[in-house]
């Protein structure tokens, strides 16, 4: 359903999706870890091409890179894997413990777990601080960031960009990346 679409976008655009960047496709596991990783490994094989891979500790961006989220294999199932086109999403309790971005390049959240701010009003600042204190911790192991379940509105987006949050969850696709390209042209960052 999701591989196949851009695997032929991949091949029509020149093996990319985005000129700069690689589309992170993240896999929800709802089952077994272990079992559904080892159905996911033979299905990947097709794509290799267009994944990003570790290849004897060496890391390799590609087009497209799969990070396994939900119910995700223990970090040290991979130690003897040579060659891995996935990766694992972590989570706050990962910060600080060592995990190399060579694995886990992401650190995702449930922003009601961290934050009661929904949206409405001024963003209290402590909170605002320790928004911005995750992101530092995150950025300084060479990893990104998102919340799931964050307020889906323009003034939570803005709040997300101003803290340096990386991915940015939504429902409303559009007006997310209508916003966030007004940000980006009035900030005058737009790569033409």
């Amino acid at each position: 359903m999701y591989l196949n679409p851009l695997w032929e976008r991949y091949l029509a655009n020149n093996k990319t999706i985005y000129k700069n960047t690689s589309l992170y496709l993240l896999v929800d596991v709802k089952t077994n870890a272990l079992k559904t990783y080892k159905y996911l490994e033979v299905i990947l094989n097709k794509y290799k091409p267009m994944l990003t891979h570790v290849s004897s500790d060496s890391l390799k961006k590609k087009a497209v890179t799969i990070i396994l989220s939900g119910n995700r294999p223990p970090i040290n199932y991979f130690d003897s894997y040579d060659y891995r086109n996935v990766f694992i999403d972590g989570r706050l309790s990962d910060i600080g413990k060592g995990i190399s971005h060579k694995i886990m390049p992401l650190i995702s959240s449930d922003w009601k777990q961290t934050f009661n701010w929904e949206g409405l009003g001024v963003f209290p600042n402590s909170q605002k601080r320790k928004l911005v204190e995750l992101v530092n911790s995150v950025h300084n192991e060479q990893k990104e960031i998102r919340f799931w379940a964050s307020p889906d509105n323009q003034k939570a987006w803005e709040t997300l960009l101003l803290s340096g949050t990386d991915l940015i969850n939504t429902d409303n696709i559009e007006e997310c990346r209508k916003f966030i390209i007004q940000k980006i042209y009035q900030k005058g960052h737009v790569d033409e």
